[in-house]
């Protein structure tokens, strides 16, 4: 894939990223978007058009190094930052859903957008790394 489609997809991620986080924290607020709301399925949409290339990408690592794992891959050539930012997405993501799916009778919003948060870091990384091996 050439550099400008990958600066395309790795733009969409990260904003990507960056309005399913504002979603999900704006689903704290009095009115929580529902299933039924459009802007919930764009973001989970939004992510099912991106997620072709990163997922090819870290299959491809794991093709060349069978000693490598699926994080190891995904998160290659990511700075400290990022990865410190998966761990702690990652751990909200875990709490989230344990609190909003199995103690409070399931916010399903809540629960989608944090889980899409995730998979947006996870793509927008692996994007990263592919921009950094185009170089």
């Amino acid at each position: 894939m050439n550099r400008q489609k990958l600066q395309v997809l790795f733009i969409v991620s990260s904003v990507g990223l960056i309005i399913n986080g504002l979603a999900h924290i704006s689903s704290f607020l009095a009115e929580t978007p529902r299933l039924e709301f459009l802007g919930v399925w764009v973001i989970l949409i939004g992510f099912v058009a991106i997620c072709g290339q990163p997922a090819s990408t870290i299959n491809r690592l794991i093709d060349q190094d069978t000693s490598i794992d699926f994080w190891t891959a995904a998160m290659k050539s990511a700075p400290l930052w990022m990865k410190a930012l998966f761990i702690i997405v990652t751990l909200y993501a875990l709490f989230n859903f344990i609190y909003w799916a199995l103690l409070c009778n399931g916010n399903w919003t809540r629960v989608i957008s944090g889980y899409c948060t995730v998979f947006y870091l996870i793509a927008t990384l692996t994007l990263f790394y592919r921009l950094d091996e185009e170089k």
